[in-house]
């Protein structure tokens, strides 16, 4: 009897310290820093909207943490995007309404560098949307468009990408100053006979 219960001991004590192993055992690396990256990020959501007072003020009366707020709406336009559903309106959304409200705040400001900046972006936007009517029939099969084009405005306008500058700098800028002259000439040509088109109208 003695000897049996030594062993219900040692099997309990054997037991025991298996668990306190297990419940001392350190998070999987990757977890951990998928845990860490993600309160990184809402922390940072929450710094760069604690001044958008339409975002704090839903997050008050929802009741919810102002990066979750962002994060639900983020998720619920990329399914949208995902699916093609309005893809076009929250691209057009984003492309158009968020620069055009910068470039009034670049007028509005003393700093040359931002009319330049969003200059730029103009040139660029209005340059990918003309090959965009012409390629519809192709882009309209590429996968997930809606979500590629997104991303692609994004980055053309984001502080830390400008890639507006880049698409300008390397693509846009040579081609307009080596077909300059030619695009000039055919301008004045089309004003000309606008004009003439104007008068003959207006007798």
């Amino acid at each position: 009897r003695v000897h049996g219960d030594r062993q219900r001991r040692n099997v309990h004590n054997s037991l025991s310290g298996m668990s306190q192993k297990e419940a001392n055992k350190p998070a999987p690396v990757g977890l951990e820093a998928v845990t860490t990256y993600l309160e990184s990020a809402r922390g940072h959501i929450n710094a760069k909207v604690k001044d958008v007072k339409f975002i704090t003020m839903a997050a008050q009366t929802l009741n919810v943490d102002p990066s979750t707020l962002v994060i639900g709406v983020a998720i619920f336009l990329l399914t949208f995007l995902l699916f093609g559903i309005g893809g076009g309106l929250i691209c057009n959304a984003v492309g158009f309404l968020y620069p055009a409200y910068k470039s009034f705040k670049a007028i509005e400001s003393e700093k040359p560098e931002d009319d330049k900046l969003w200059l730029t972006y103009w040139v660029v936007y209005a340059s990918f949307t003309l090959v965009e009517v012409f390629a519809d029939w192709i882009l309209f099969w590429v996968p997930f468009y809606y979500m590629l084009k997104l991303a692609f405005l994004l980055w053309l306008f984001m502080p830390n990408t400008k890639g507006a500058v880049t698409v300008y700098t390397h693509l846009i800028r040579p081609y307009l100053t080596k077909h300059q002259e030619h695009i000039d000439g055919t301008l004045d040509q089309l004003g000309d006979r606008a004009g003439e088109l104007v008068k003959d109208a207006a007798k």
